[in-house]
């Protein structure tokens, strides 16, 4: 399976939480590859990149299951070179011109809770969990340093020891998609945070997992709105769409292809 790998080998962990759905629905040992050579691609916005690939490659085709677009391409023609199993959202279904309604959409992200043991004590009132890039920003460090009884998440690291300190948490404010996304399937209370341009897909992959899920945001709070004033940060907000999170699972979890199961 290809899943995104820093050159350094630094972890980020949404794009690790791909390898370890992956093991949790198919029952496999997972072992990373180049697209040319991949079987699958799972968690995180790789179809951009993975079209760019396979139009080197007229014959290659590849198993899609939960992935998204980084940005609104018209990849119409690419659409018959997948496998599609699911999406991550109603953007990149469009994109793709996968008009078919009943095609699964949702990020496996949403698994965490299936797949992690997390414990029920709340240590923190808040957790800040800045994009893999955003670690070190000045900006992250002094707003932790601002809000009461706040601890700073790394997502530099594996999948599993994020979603334990998230369980810590009694809110978590995230700049990581996947911060939101593990936090939802944990159901704890989040709020997306923006530092600015992540990449030139701005807010497109959050739109694609917010539509899948029929969450209702519609902005991020700008972190020089949340330095100039905390009581921002955690508004009061309908959490309803938390219920829909278990029927997703669900289809989730039935979309993984039989093909690559273990026998």
């Amino acid at each position: 399976m290809f899943w995104w790998k820093s050159d350094d080998g630094v972890p980020n962990f949404g794009d690790e939480l791909s390898c370890d759905a992956v093991r949790h629905c198919s029952g496999q040992e997972v072992e990373h590859a180049k697209i040319p050579r991949a079987h699958l691609v799972a968690v995180g916005s790789l179809l951009n990149m993975t079209a760019k690939v396979l139009n080197n490659q007229p014959q290659k085709r590849i198993h899609v299951w939960g992935s998204g677009l980084m940005h609104p391409a018209v990849l119409s023609n690419f659409g018959n070179r997948l496998i599609t199993h699911s999406v991550r959202g109603p953007l990149t279904r469009s994109a793709l011109s996968l008009d078919r309604q009943e095609l699964p959409l949702g990020d496996a992200g949403l698994l965490a809770s299936r797949m992690y043991k997390t414990g029920s004590e709340k240590r923190f009132a808040i957790g800040l969990l800045p994009h893999h890039t955003q670690d070190n920003d000045p900006r992250i460090k002094a707003l932790a340093a601002s809000l009461p009884d706040c601890t700073i998440i790394s997502a530099n690291q594996n999948p599993e020891p994020v979603a334990r300190a998230i369980a810590e948490c009694d809110f978590v404010l995230s700049s990581s998609l996947h911060g939101l996304i593990v936090s939802d399937s944990l159901g704890v209370p989040n709020r997306w945070l923006s530092l600015g341009a992540l990449h030139k897909g701005g807010y497109f992959k959050f739109f694609d997992y917010f539509l899948s899920i029929e969450r209702p945001e519609m902005a991020p709070l700008r972190i020089e709105e949340a330095l100039a004033d905390t009581a921002l940060v955690r508004p009061v907000v309908s959490q309803d769409y938390l219920s829909n999170i278990p029927a997703l699972q669900d289809s989730i979890e039935a979309s993984f292809p039989e093909k690559l199961k273990s026998n």
